[in-house]
C-alpha cells in the first residue's frame, strides 16, 4: 500500500514537472528533498519485498 501511494505521488510530480517545464528539485524544494524522495521510494520497495518474503516464508514450529 505504501509503495503504491509513494509511486503514484512520484508519478504525479513527474507529470506536473513535464507539463509546467520545471524540475523535480524545484518542486520538492531542493536536491536534498529530491534525494529524500528517492530514498523513500527505495525504502518502501525494500520493505515491500521483505514483507512479501516474510509472508510466504515457511513457519517452523
Amino acid at each position: 500500500m505504501v509503495i503504491q501511494k509513494s509511486t503514484k505521488l512520484f508519478w504525479n510530480m513527474g507529470i506536473y514537472v513535464d507539463e509546467f517545464d520545471t524540475s523535480p528539485d524545484v518542486v520538492l524544494g531542493g536536491d536534498l528533498w529530491l534525494s529524500m524522495d528517492w530514498a523513500r521510494l527505495g525504502f518502501s520497495a525494500i520493505l515491500c519485498v521483505l514483507s512479501g518474503v516474510n509472508l510466504f516464508k515457511k513457519i517452523d514450529k
